[in-house]
């Protein structure tokens, strides 16, 4: 027994398998093992499928009925996109790591040369505690990053309001208003009242890292 989508993912022909055994249609060797194995032991199993560059779990169960001495249904579930977001995050969380060194060692080696007394002059001195500032920030990027892939993964709860866009703007400007001096930048700003619905805290951190993403560019 067959339906059309299972002959569909194994590119057959119904008038080709039928009254055949399931060997006709299925080339894949570790999935005709789990099913021997199930078959022999008269058990469930597990199956992760490969084909055509996508992922199916093939979940394999073992009935005896009436019409049947003893067989296997099998339902496959196309779970690519969930495979490749579990890939995705894991080379996140792997390169995040592996940034956060970097940024992590500066901040050290240059307070090393302050509370060593290798720095001792004041210009030096504050030349140290500019750019430590500058890796805690990068730091705090990657960090932030982290935690909201955190809080999608918990699927936490949105909640959408109407918000002033060009109020949200310019209380991020004034956050940023140390970096745009440091840099010694003029803004402006020509900013409508605009209301959009969305939650306001995915709607800060949108608009906040389009501007952090400026001026790191300047």
């Amino acid at each position: 027994m067959i339906n059309k989508a299972a002959l569909t993912i194994f590119h057959s022909i119904d008038e080709n398998i039928k009254d055949k055994d399931y060997l006709f249609l299925i080339r894949d060797i570790g999935l005709q093992e789990a099913i021997e194995i199930a078959l022999k032991d008269k058990m469930d199993k597990e199956y992760l499928l490969e084909m055509d560059n996508f992922t199916y779990k093939v979940n394999m169960k073992y009935i005896e009925a009436s019409w049947i001495t003893g067989g296997v249904i099998l339902m496959l579930e196309n779970i690519t996109q969930r495979v490749e977001l579990e890939r995705n995050k894991r080379e996140f969380f792997a390169n995040a790591s592996h940034e956060l060194k970097s940024p992590l060692t500066c901040i050290i080696g240059y307070q090393q040369l302050i509370t060593e007394g290798i720095e001792t002059d004041l210009p030096s001195i504050i030349d140290c505690s500019k750019k430590t500032l500058k890796e805690a920030n990068r730091m705090n990027s990657i960090v932030v990053d982290m935690l909201n892939l955190s809080k999608l993964e918990r699927k936490e709860s949105i909640q959408i309001e109407k918000l002033d866009a060009d109020i949200i703007i310019d209380d991020i400007l004034d956050t940023f208003k140390s970096k745009i001096q440091q840099k010694d930048l003029i803004i402006e700003k020509e900013l409508k009242p605009v209301t959009l619905s969305a939650d306001k805290n995915h709607l800060d951190q949108l608009f906040r890292n389009l501007i952090d993403l400026s001026l790191i560019h300047i």
